[in-house]
């Protein structure tokens, strides 16, 4: 978490709304490829996890000088990979450098559908947040990597959908809409070194 003193820099925009603890904000990837897209997120300090919480969630239209429209849902992130690194641990990168592959483990890969969706199109349900365990690691940097997005990562939203050849359907085609295989959004990575819990609230079946 920013709160807790990390930083996010990578690809795209709004980093730290990535580590912000709110659903209400998002990290944006736009104007090149979604696929391999990432994040890093420099802790402060040596930090221990074992569970990954991470959200695809999209925001809504605003009202505003100049108004922000709803976001694609074909951007929601669909897949994704983890990966940790503690500087000075490896001399081929001592820094943690994103740009160098030494030093840096693979601690998550998410499933193919971690958030699932099915035509005609993904709901807000398929992208809220989600816990993935993790090996438990000690790390200072952690990299946040796109596997797929929604439009990339699901079949069933490529090709023809109807009978209509002059309006692709394709979401990496797009028409009349833009392409959206070159968009990509998510609002949460969260690292946990234990499980929540909640005060004050009864349990129920």
């Amino acid at each position: 978490s920013r709160h807790k003193g990390a930083t996010a820099t990578g690809d795209g925009t709004r980093h730290e709304d990535l580590i912000d603890d709110t659903e209400g904000t998002n990290w944006e990837v736009a104007g090149e490829p979604a696929q391999g897209r990432q994040v890093l997120v420099q802790l402060a300090g040596p930090q221990r996890f074992d569970r990954v919480k991470v959200s695809a969630m999209l925001l809504p239209a605003q009202p505003g000088e100049p108004p922000r429209p709803a976001q694609n849902r074909f951007t929601a992130l669909r897949a994704f990979e983890v990966y940790a690194c503690t500087a000075g641990e490896d001399g081929g990168n001592p820094t943690c450098d994103p740009a160098d592959e030494d030093g840096f483990k693979r601690v998550v890969k998410s499933q193919a559908d971690a958030f699932p969706s099915v035509p005609p199109r993904p709901v807000a349900p398929d992208l809220t947040i989600r816990t993935w365990p993790a090996s438990t690691t000690t790390a200072t940097h952690v990299l946040f990597r796109v596997v797929d997005t929604q439009c990339t990562g699901q079949d069933a939203f490529h090709g023809e959908q109807d009978n209509d050849p002059a309006n692709s359907t394709d979401c990496r085609v797009g028409g009349p809409l833009p392409p959206r295989s070159n968009e990509v959004r998510a609002a949460e990575l969260q690292l946990q070194s234990s499980k929540p819990s909640v005060i004050g609230a009864t349990a129920e079946d």
